[in-house]
């Protein structure tokens, strides 16, 4: 499972303010709704035992079976595709390709870490609802399977040739 990045719930001794704890309760409740709302839609999903703000959605694409991870915090709903590892002997001009293909998406972008592809969306905690969380994780896995062919071949490899 992709690191979290944050958590619905503060550390027990986390030394927070009234304002800062009003966030985190807000969080808890929406991370409680969305669960409640993929419950109610049928979707499956996988809650990270160790940061319960933090669940996997698995979703099958004609190129490969995606998780979109999400991690609620009182400022953002944080949305996570883990995409491919990285060959070790790529390019440059991979990562400057996947630098022009973030200028070109609006409110989300591609990240490496550890040798790994991801692609993430940000969502303000206080303005998602349930539709736009659903339509959030249904617009990247579309994304990422559109165009997992192509960052296969920019990487070097051929797309099914992984």
């Amino acid at each position: 499972m992709v690191p979290c990045v944050a958590s619905a719930v503060p550390a027990e001794d986390a030394p927070i303010t009234a304002e800062e704890y009003a966030g985190y309760e807000y969080a808890a409740g929406l991370a409680r709704d969305l669960l409640a709302f993929m419950d109610e839609e049928g979707i499956s999903y996988a809650v990270d035992e160790e940061y319960p703000g933090r669940w996997a959605v698995p979703f099958e694409g004609k190129t490969g079976d995606w998780y979109v991870v999400v991690s609620v915090d009182p400022e953002y709903v944080v949305f996570v595709v883990e995409v491919f590892d990285i060959p070790e002997d790529v390019e440059p001009s991979f990562y400057a390709w996947l630098l022009d293909k973030n200028f070109d998406i609006n409110q989300a972008k591609f990240g490496t870490n550890e040798g790994m592809l991801y692609f993430n969306v940000d969502a303000p905690t206080r303005l998602l609802d349930r539709q736009e969380y659903l339509d959030t994780i249904r617009a990247m896995v579309n994304f990422v399977d559109g165009i997992y062919p192509e960052i296969i071949e920019r990487a070097g490899g051929l797309y099914g040739d992984e």
